[in-house]
């Protein structure tokens, strides 16, 4: 089943399309990440409230994100697999962003 385009967005890493949204919770601001077209396992990512100073995901995060849950064992081809969740997102991704007044930038960002 084809995950709906109404309300993600595309963003592209290595050469591999992929879809994102975000998902207010209580306490928590989760990102939804799967691979066009969604067939494989989804990414859930955790950041709790508090140390979103700007309560916005941008694509560099989601980006640094996707790199993350690759290299700790994120299958986006792979069927009929439960959720995969990053849960201390904040504390492996947020250090390589640096917040300038009220905009966030990568620092060790390379493509």
């Amino acid at each position: 089943m084809a995950w709906p385009k109404k309300g993600t967005r595309p963003i592209t890493v290595n050469n591999i399309a992929y879809r994102w949204t975000v998902s207010p919770d209580s306490g928590y601001i989760t990102l939804i990440v799967v691979r066009e077209p969604q067939t494989g396992q989804r990414l859930a990512a955790i950041f709790p409230y508090q140390l979103m100073i700007i309560p916005l995901i941008i694509p560099s995060l989601v980006r640094s994100v996707i790199f993350l849950a690759l290299e700790q064992g994120w299958q986006p081809t792979e069927r009929g697999l439960k959720e995969f969740c990053i849960f201390d997102v904040d504390k492996q991704v947020i250090p390589s962003f640096e917040i300038i007044g009220k905009k966030i930038y990568a620092t060790n960002y390379s493509s």
